[in-house]
C-alpha cells in the first residue's frame, strides 16, 4: 500500500494544472500522470532497495562483531579451563601426600609405643 500512496503523491506533485481544452490535452495529462506514477514507483523502488542494502550491511557488520566477540569469549574460556585443569592436577597430589604422611606418622608412633 505505501507504494501506491507514494506514487500517487508524486503523481499529484508532478501533475500540471488542467488547461481548458480538448481531448488531446486530457490524453497528455493522463500520460503525464502515468509517467509521474511510474517515476514515483521507480524512485520508491530505488530508495527502498538502497534502504534494504544499508540494513543488510548493518546486519552483516553486527553478525561479524558478534562472531568476533564469541571467538574471543571461547578463547578466554579455553585459556581459563586449561589453567584450571593444570592447577587442579598440581593440587591433586597434596591430599594424597598428606594422607600418606599421616599414616606413616601413625605407624611410627605405634611401633615406638609397642617396642
Amino acid at each position: 500500500m505505501p507504494l501506491f500512496t507514494e506514487a500517487f503523491f508524486l503523481a499529484k506533485k508532478t501533475k500540471q494544472a488542467k488547461p481548458e481544452g480538448s481531448v488531446r490535452d486530457e490524453k497528455a495529462q493522463r500520460k503525464a500522470i502515468q509517467q509521474g506514477i511510474e517515476k514515483g514507483i521507480a524512485d520508491y523502488r530505488k530508495n527502498h532497495q538502497a534502504k534494504v542494502q544499508s540494513q543488510d550491511k548493518k546486519l552483516k557488520k553486527a553478525i561479524k562483531a558478534a562472531e568476533a566477540q564469541q571467538a574471543l569469549y571461547e578463547e578466554k574460556l579455553a585459556h581459563l579451563t586449561a589453567n584450571l585443569v593444570a592447577s587442579s592436577s598440581k593440587a591433586n597430589w597434596l591430599p594424597w601426600v598428606l594422607l600418606g604422611l599421616s599414616w606413616a606418622g601413625f605407624a611410627v608412633t605405634y611401633f615406638i609405643k609397642n617396642s
